[in-house]
């Protein structure tokens, strides 16, 4: 009778449900904090040495050749020259995809959103593997297996993957056990800072090169104001216009800088 109630008692300990959350939204999909394909387009979109660096590591990942082994119960290896799954790594992933495609985009997405989705047509012998973009996946967790499935939505069209049918793969983010920390969310104000200088820098050249001073000018009206602005877009802002000399031809109007050129610089 005591070794029954033992028993029961291991199997309850064992099967009890470990809380994954803050709060207890269960059943849904857990979206992202943040916007993810915006790392895309500030990082390696715009700064080539984020480009570089991921397609470097990407190419990397991609050319390395898969290989197979038999292990037997005594902890012997044969190696399996030719099998199913190795045309499936090696070869084509899917009729839509080599698979250096498929490991490339597995690597670039680490590395920009920190996660990586893709659904098998079977969980048991794949024949193919087709990849899922991963911003607009959201695991729905479940509170005795972590998680149920994956919703993937694209403008509406839906769709719920088992988690058996779902190869999942992420950089462990200690605040979100659901979420994918990757490199660049991690150097993301050190990005933005950079985007910042280089907008900087061609707002500076697109305004004469120089800081923005002071075009006084005498009791002007509305109609006078904005067309200084515009003449002086047209006669001294851009590229062109660097060190061109400033004419004047209202009344008692001064121009006077607020800072150094570029040259004094």
């Amino acid at each position: 009778m005591i070794n029954i109630i033992f028993k029961d008692l291991i199997n309850k300990l064992k099967f009890k449900s470990v809380q994954y959350l803050y709060n207890m939204s269960y059943g849904f999909p857990k979206w992202s904090l943040r916007n993810d394909e915006q790392y895309i387009r500030e990082g390696q979109q715009k700064l080539l040495w984020v480009y570089a660096c991921v397609s470097m590591i990407s190419s990397a990942v991609s050319n390395v050749n898969w290989c197979l082994y038999n292990k037997s119960k005594h902890g012997d290896s044969e190696e399996i020259e030719d099998h199913v799954i190795l045309d499936l790594v090696n070869k084509q992933i899917n009729p839509n995809m080599t698979s250096r495609d498929f490991f490339e985009l597995w690597a670039t997405y680490l590395a920009l959103n920190g996660k990586f989705f893709a659904v098998f047509d079977s969980p048991v012998n794949p024949s193919t593997i087709e990849i899922l973009l991963p911003f607009f996946c959201k695991p729905i967790p479940e509170l005795d297996n972590f998680i149920k499935s994956v919703n993937y939505n694209i403008n509406g069209n839906e769709t719920n993957y088992s988690k058996n049918l779902v190869l999942w793969s992420k950089f462990n983010d200690p605040l979100d056990l659901y979420e994918g920390l990757s490199p660049i969310k991690a150097m993301a104000r050190t990005i933005d800072t950079e985007n910042a200088a280089i907008d900087w820098n061609k707002n500076s050249l697109d305004n004469s090169g120089v800081p923005a001073g002071i075009l006084a000018m005498l009791n002007p009206t509305e109609q006078q104001i904005q067309a200084a602005k515009e003449k002086w877009q047209e006669n001294y802002a851009g590229k062109r216009n660097v060190r061109t000399p400033i004419i004047l031809d209202s009344e008692k109007a001064t121009y006077q800088s607020f800072g150094i050129n570029q040259v004094e610089m």
